[in-house]
C-alpha cells in the first residue's frame, strides 16, 4: 500500500475551495480520535491513482504534514456530469481495534 502526501488546508471559504479545484485539487476531511477533524486537499491525478489502486471504499496510507497514519475511504464524492472527484472523507483507523462496516 503506498503512501498518499495530504496537505492541511489553512483557508476555509468557498471561493478558496472553488480556487483550489480549479488548480487540480480535490478538498477533504479526515477524522480520527488523535487527529480530530482536518481539512486538507490533495492533487485529483494522485488521488485517482490512489483510489484506482485500493478502490472507493479501501484503505490507504496518508501523510499529513509529517504524521502518517492509515485510514479508509468514507465517501467519495463526484461531479454527476464530469464524473470528476469533487470531495473525499476518510476515517483515520487504528491497527489495534476491530473495524466494523457496511459494505
Amino acid at each position: 500500500m503506498n503512501e498518499i502526501i495530504l496537505n492541511k488546508r489553512l483557508n476555509k471559504t468557498a471561493n478558496a475551495v472553488k480556487q483550489k479545484r480549479r488548480e487540480g485539487k480535490v478538498p477533504g476531511v479526515v477524522y480520527g480520535k488523535k487527529l480530530g477533524s482536518l481539512m486538507f486537499e490533495i492533487g485529483e491525478m494522485e488521488l485517482v491513482e490512489g483510489l484506482s489502486r485500493t478502490g472507493e471504499h479501501g484503505a490507504l496510507k496518508f501523510d499529513l504534514d509529517g504524521y502518517s497514519g492509515t485510514a479508509i475511504i468514507k465517501e467519495v464524492q463526484k461531479d454527476p456530469v464530469s464524473h470528476k472527484v469533487i470531495h473525499i472523507d476518510l476515517e483515520e483507523v487504528n491497527g489495534n481495534k476491530v473495524l466494523q462496516a457496511k459494505v
